[in-house]
């Protein structure tokens, strides 16, 4: 929620803040990746919905990444 959020802000950003808010936007989505990993661990997921997961915010990382630089 914190990436989607963020990343909204950036949106309606320019310049240096927009540049901020997809920087927070990536590290909440990197938060986001330990919590993934944190719920296969617990059971909370299978293997093939953890990996589908995974395969997404690893697309928006690279998204973000690039955004903010």
């Amino acid at each position: 929620m914190g990436a989607h959020t963020n990343l909204c802000a950036a949106a309606a950003s320019q310049g240096a803040d927009a540049k901020r808010q997809f920087r927070i936007a990536l590290s909440e989505a990197a938060e986001a990746g330990g919590c993934l990993d944190a719920a296969l661990f617990f059971g909370a997921l299978g293997q093939a919905e953890h990996d589908e997961w995974r395969e997404l915010l690893l697309r928006l990382c690279a998204c973000l990444r690039g955004l903010a630089r």
